[in-house]
């Protein structure tokens, strides 16, 4: 657990990511292998796509956390809720975030 300003924020196991990095690592192997592309490429295609998807969700936990011990709870639900619509968005995926932070 992850005490922010006095306040514990955890993560939940909807919100961590982790199932979000086989899925783009699944979708980087047919891409490269799909496409007429150098072996070289295709290595750095499959090598980027964990480490894009760690960073994306760094981008989006880390403000959460923050915002979760220095903002209004209010606001916090709400930057929550936007951020893994983006995230949602991007995956394609098409499903609701739930509410899996605070």
């Amino acid at each position: 657990m992850l005490v922010v300003n006095g306040v514990p924020v955890t993560i939940a196991e909807q919100c961590n990511g982790v199932r979000g990095i086989f899925a783009l690592v699944l979708v980087s192997y047919a891409f490269g292998f799909g496409l007429p592309l150098r072996n070289s490429v295709r290595f750095l295609i499959l090598l980027a796509s964990p480490l894009v998807t760690i960073g994306c969700n760094l981008l989006r936990i880390l403000p959460t956390a923050w915002f979760y011990g220095y903002a209004s709870p209010d606001f916090a639900l709400k930057f929550h809720n936007a951020a893994g619509w983006a995230m949602a968005s991007t995956r394609s995926r098409g499903r609701k975030p739930r509410n899996c932070a605070g």
